[in-house]
Order: C-alpha cells, then structure tokens, then sequence
C-alpha cells in the first residue's frame, strides 16, 4: 500500500471514529430526553367534535368551476389548450411523463452500473484515490442534476447520451480540477 493510500485510510478511519462519537453522544442525548419525557404527566384528549353547520349547502344551481371557464356559448367538455381538446392534451401530457420516466430510469441504471467505472478509472488517469464516501458523494451529485438536463435536452434527439455525454464531462472536469488542486497543495 503506497503512503498516499494509508494516509487517506487513516483519515477515513479517524473520520468514522468521530462519527461513532457523535453517534453515542446523540444517542445518548435521545435516550435521556426520552427518559425525562416518561416522567412528565401525560395529557389524554377524550373527544373531539366537529360541527359544520356553517358549510352547509341548502341549495346548489349549476356548475361551479373555478379558474378556467370556456369560450362564451361552450360548455367545459369544450375546453381547450392550445386548440386541443382537454382530453387531448391530458393524453400528451401523459406520454411526455411517460418518456420522461423512461429516459430517467436509464440515466439512473447508467449511474448505477456504468458511471462508477468511469469514475474508477479516470481516477486512475488523475492519479487519484477516491474513498467510498467520496466516490458516493459524485454520483448522487450527479443524480440530482438529471432532471435538469433532461428537461434541457428534451426538445433534442438522443436524449440520453447526451446527459450520459454530460455526465462523463463533468465527471473528467472534476477529477481534473481534483487533480491539479491535490498537485498544488503538495
């Protein structure tokens, strides 16, 4: 094991140590409280009754529809966006969700099985060890961008390798950055 590598596992060590405690002491704090909660007096509520006398409706005439109304003469089901009917709109709405989902679903299986071994080996190329925490914390970073890049590019064709392009750029820009930063604190 280089020394590089045994510093940073002595880090990481030395980090989880200090979670362990905080962790005790947390625990420690909770069970305290929760033993000061048993010993206050409990309150207990016997019955609760709702009276709504004054939302009743003694007669109701037509339809109530709030904040859309048709063209003058047209009743809802006339409804329109766009020139398209509500139903039709529904239904485009429907399937951009739809296709939506489904590009998120192989963004994210693409993070899930193909980024960490980019990850690992332009690492490699950077001369750079990444610990777990580290390596988790740049794939749910990019996780969270998703949805913005797919949103960007969905009036485009090839939608996924696009944001699996993005991904692999960001990730080279990182580790570059990571890298020269690492070589000017030595």
């Amino acid at each position: 094991m280089d020394p590089l590598q045994a510093q940073q596992l002595i880090q990481h060590m030395n980090w989880q140590s200090q979670k362990l405690l905080q962790l005790e002491q947390s625990l420690q704090n909770i069970l305290h409280e929760i033993e000061s909660l048993k010993k206050q007096p409990s309150s207990t509520v016997d019955k609760i009754e709702y009276n709504f006398d004054q939302l009743k409706i003694e007669k109701l005439e037509g339809t109530l529809n709030i904040g859309i109304s048709p063209a003058p003469g047209k009743s809802i089901e006339d409804l329109s966006i766009d020139g398209k009917s509500l139903n039709e709109r529904t239904a485009e709405l429907n399937q951009e969700t739809n296709h939506f989902r489904q590009i998120q679903t192989k963004i994210n299986q693409y993070l899930d099985t193909e980024v960490p071994v980019e990850l690992q080996t332009l690492s490699k190329q950077y001369n750079l060890v990444l610990d777990y925490e580290k390596h988790t914390f740049i794939i749910e970073d990019l996780r969270n961008q998703i949805d913005e890049r797919i949103r960007y590019y969905h009036s485009e064709a090839a939608i996924t390798d696009k944001v699996k392009k993005d991904i692999w750029s960001g990730l080279n820009q990182y580790l570059s950055k990571l890298s020269e930063s690492e070589r000017e604190s030595k």
